[in-house]
């Protein structure tokens, strides 16, 4: 998907929808849970459980149904996704069935020829694996930050936004918060980030308006305060 791409009314309204359960989907946390108490991959009893809840939690909603989603094949669609699920739970099973079955091969002969393939394969499958990647899971803050536009393209190739840029210039702090270069002072109008912006107002329009006004009456408050208007008046 592209910037370039026209939503027609009916396919907003699906984007939302699917938005909504791509949301449930997240905090279900089906195959693994992100949280600090139960950190780690769930057993099959769990993420089939899980499945099962999110399922319900989306025909509670409308959301999948004529109600929501007036296209066949987004309808359709949706029933791929569930499906889609159903088959990564059959995986895990097929996963957890393997897992078991290595086990006792490798007690097996670890007893057979008292060596200690049982731990030391183990540890040879830790040292190959990639580094873990962020799983924060928490996408509002993207959508949040994605959202605040106009976007500015500093010359260090770090995103930021324009409220930002504009309160640290005034400020005169000219290194970056991100990557530390000195480049802050150094951005004008010619920075700004067109490409996704264009692409927030088409995919993400109700956000976008709504952060919109949010940034356009932050800068009629600091306008006023700096005439020295007391901005906590309800009139003026």
């Amino acid at each position: 998907m592209t910037p370039s791409i026209h939503l027609s009314k009916a396919s907003r309204k699906d984007l939302y929808a699917w938005r909504e359960i791509f949301t449930l989907w997240i905090e279900a946390q089906i195959f693994e849970s992100i949280a600090e108490r139960d950190r780690g991959e769930r057993t099959v009893e769990e993420a089939e459980l899980r499945l099962q809840q999110f399922a319900k939690q989306v025909v509670k909603r409308g959301l999948g149904d004529r109600r929501t989603m007036k296209g066949k094949k987004v309808r359709e669609a949706w029933e791929e996704f569930l499906r889609l699920n159903v088959l990564l739970l059959d995986l895990k099973k097929f996963q957890t069935a393997n897992i078991k079955a290595a086990r006792k091969i490798l007690k097996k002969h670890d007893k057979r020829t008292a060596l200690t393939a049982s731990t030391g394969f183990q540890a040879f499958v830790r040292s190959t694996l990639s580094a873990p990647t962020d799983k924060d899971g928490n996408i509002s803050t993207w959508v949040f930050y994605n959202t605040s536009l106009p976007h500015v393209l500093l010359a260090s190739l770090t995103s930021t936004l324009l409220p930002c840029l504009v309160k640290m210039q005034k400020a005169g702090k000219g290194e970056c918060p991100l990557c530390r270069s000195d480049v802050i002072l150094l951005a004008d109008k010619t920075c700004l980030d067109l490409t996704v912006m264009n692409f927030m107002k088409e995919w993400f329009p109700k956000e976008v308006k709504a952060k919109q006004k949010e940034n356009d009456e932050e800068i009629v408050k600091e306008q006023a305060q700096a005439t020295g208007m007391d901005t906590r008046c309800c009139i003026m």
